[in-house]
């Protein structure tokens, strides 16, 4: 979780959810194939898990304090391509045909599916969640939209493949891994700098 309250593992049998405190199991999660990507909203009430069945990525978003399963996702999923917005109430996953598709937790429906650069490989909201980042690696750039209506507001290009991305707390910069190198998008200017090797 955010908050380092509690941490989880996925094995054979489920995904573990332990408390950091003193590492006691406080709930345990079945899931059908093997857990690829597991990941806490921000508030720590969810926790979506992307399992892989061996032939597609499947994605469900858990009450995990009750054990329960609250939403799926029915459209195959990318494996890492997920993320929760910071209010707790988008979920965003991407998909192997090269869409994105956002869900309301609270209405338990889908509100988007949109087409991107390539199959995205990073989705990450904005600080403010006035943004999703969308990271295409084949496609070789970054794609920024807005949440209000998921409009294409810009695409960020770089010379090769990228592995991630990350914000600034202000919303204002945006870091993207390219190979072994970080470059760092001024989003005011549009200007790009590289900042480490």
């Amino acid at each position: 979780t955010d908050d380092l309250s509690h941490y989880c593992f996925g094995d054979e049998d489920g995904l573990t959810i332990r408390s950091s405190e003193d590492h006691q199991e406080v709930a345990r999660l079945p899931i059908a194939g093997t857990c690829e990507k597991a990941r806490f909203s921000s508030d720590g009430r969810w926790i979506s898990i992307t399992d892989w069945d061996g032939e597609q990525g499947r994605v469900e978003v858990w009450d995990w304090r009750d054990e329960e399963c609250v939403y799926r996702v029915e459209k195959p999923a990318t494996l890492f391509a997920s993320d929760f917005d910071h209010a707790n109430r988008l979920f965003a996953v991407g998909h192997a045909d090269g869409t994105v598709s956002v869900h309301d937790l609270n209405e338990k429906r889908q509100l988007h599916v949109f087409p991107v650069a390539s199959a995205p490989t990073v989705l990450e909201f904005s600080p403010d969640d006035r943004f999703l980042a969308v990271s295409c690696e084949f496609a070789f750039q970054v794609e920024l939209y807005r949440t209000s209506d998921m409009s294409l507001q810009r695409s960020l290009e770089h010379a090769s493949h990228l592995f991630n991305v990350a914000w600034a707390p202000s919303g204002n910069r945006l870091a993207v891994v390219e190979g072994f190198e970080i470059y760092l998008w001024d989003l005011s200017s549009d200007k790009q700098l590289p900042y480490q090797t």
